[in-house]
């Protein structure tokens, strides 16, 4: 059965701060994940405000969960297909949880003079975390508003004698400016 997804402008939202609450949620339940399983596959939630089972103005959250994601290929499907699904439910709002690694980069005093471009420029001819040998695991959440703008987290992971892992309490990730194929996967609003 084919729906039609209405083209008139969503009559419902997500107000700020129900989108925040429930993303603090997911946090939570993110760490009982974790814990439980020893991992946490890729999840992007779509706050939509299109039901994708009726075509209605309704607001609806839409769980997508990656099927393969160890190759950048499958990274760069998969936020194809987020992408595709947030323009088609008009989703106004994404919470996204990965596992990821970190790296921390000491800012220099000429690094922070750089403008953005060339200071992503600088970053992307770095060690990539994951092959840094002073990488750390932590869980990483993004949470993204059409109209409240983005805010990121983290959790360390970390590991006992055994390599049994446990997660340490979120963090607000550091500095206003993510770059990366999980950033911006919102339609722009006009």
């Amino acid at each position: 059965m084919t729906q039609t997804v209405s083209n008139e402008p969503p009559k419902t939202t997500w107000p700020q701060e129900e989108f925040e609450a429930t993303a603090e949620r997911m946090r939570g339940q993110a760490i009982d994940v974790f814990t439980k399983d020893g991992y946490h596959a890729p999840m992007a939630f779509l706050f939509s405000t299109i039901n994708p089972d009726n075509g209605k103005n309704e607001r609806h959250i839409i769980p997508i969960m990656a099927a393969q994601f160890s190759e950048d290929a499958h990274k760069d499907a998969f936020a194809y297909a987020v992408k595709k699904i947030a323009a088609a439910t008009k989703a106004v709002g994404i919470v996204f949880i990965n596992e990821i690694w970190m790296r921390t980069v000491d800012a220099t005093p000429d690094m922070l003079k750089m403008a953005k471009s060339e200071l992503e420029t600088f970053l992307a001819n770095q060690t990539r975390p994951s092959e840094s040998p002073d990488r750390k695991e932590a869980l990483f959440m993004s949470i993204e508003h059409s109209r409240f703008g983005a805010k990121a987290f983290y959790a360390d992971i970390l590991r006992d004698a055994e390599g049994k892992p446990s997660v340490a309490e979120w963090r607000t990730y550091p500095g206003g400016n993510m770059t990366g194929r999980f950033i911006h996967l919102l339609p722009q609003v006009a």
